[in-house]
């Protein structure tokens, strides 16, 4: 694991395309970040781990749902501002029927990042098999 402190985007990018044993493939790391855009300097405070699990809500007397508080903060920090959307939605995949993604507020939604998510997608199914 790296031990330096990651202070810039350019730094967390290199960090998450570090490979560790036993992967070796560097023209695929080399393949997958040529087709990112150039990495945006902005670094924001995010939860890290947006899912319907860690939404709570209601149902006010007219039928309209609204959020009550969000939880589970530990993975919670200080990432790029394109880090909530292009995770968030990792875990969705063929192999279970879920609608949520559809209710996400268009500044947090996997389209607004999609190349980064796209790429995202390709990486951590090829280092996790997700």
């Amino acid at each position: 694991m790296n031990s330096k402190t990651i202070s810039t985007v350019a730094q967390f990018e290199d960090f998450q395309f570090l490979l560790m044993p036993p992967y070796d493939g560097l023209s695929w790391v080399k393949f997958l970040r040529s087709l990112l855009p150039p990495a945006p300097s902005t670094i924001v405070f995010t939860h890290g781990d947006v899912r319907p699990a860690n939404i709570m809500v209601d149902i006010d007397e007219t039928g309209k749902y609204f959020v009550t508080g969000i939880i589970d903060w530990e993975t919670s920090g200080f990432y790029p501002e394109y880090f909530e959307s292009v995770t968030m939605l990792y875990l969705f995949n063929i192999n279970k029927e879920e609608d949520w993604w559809q209710y996400l507020p268009p500044c947090i939604t996997p389209a607004r990042h999609l190349e980064r998510w796209l790429v995202g997608r390709l990486w951590d199914e090829a280092v996790n098999g997700f």
